[in-house]
């Protein structure tokens, strides 16, 4: 596993959240990252996605194979 976080400390709250899981044997790979930031005063922004590469059909992670995502979400306050 690898994986870093990295907080600007800025006016508009950017973080960042970043991973990899390698299986050096099989090559199979599991990508992870999330993002955050604050636009203005009343609306953000967050993406967050989760990759599975390269995952072998008779690994315990083949039930998750399919089961890459990119979410992107944008939120209003008043």
């Amino acid at each position: 596993f690898l994986g870093t976080r990295l907080t600007l400390n800025d006016v508009e709250d950017t973080t960042l959240l970043a991973g990899v899981i390698l299986d050096l044997d099989q090559e199979e790979r599991v990508f992870s990252v999330e993002f955050e930031r604050r636009l203005n005063d009343s609306l953000s922004l967050e993406i967050e996605g989760q990759v599975f590469d390269n995952i072998d059909e008779n690994d315990l992670l083949n039930g998750f194979a399919r089961d890459s995502f990119i979410e992107i979400r944008l939120s209003w306050y008043f």
